[in-house]
């Protein structure tokens, strides 16, 4: 019974967030908006490994964009 209030909460949740979520990813930049955030969060609590892999990936990714815009600064 619990497991099934729980769920209900969390569709509740979700369905009051929805156009919250749906406005600030249409301001956004990048394209993520708080849609991702509660997947990245949703995903971190279901399986911590492939969080643990996603962040190990940006990293790599920042770091990369870091270098290629210092060797841009170079150039110019």
């Amino acid at each position: 019974m619990t497991e099934w209030i729980i769920s209900a909460a969390a569709l509740v949740a979700f369905l009051l967030l929805m156009p919250a979520m749906v406005r600030s990813s249409r301001r956004s930049r990048r394209g993520r908006g708080a849609g991702a955030a509660i997947g990245d969060v949703l995903m971190g609590a279901f399986d911590p490994a492939k969080r643990v892999a996603i962040e190990q990936i940006r990293k790599q990714k920042d770091i990369g964009d870091h270098e290629r815009g210092s060797v841009s600064e170079k150039h110019d």
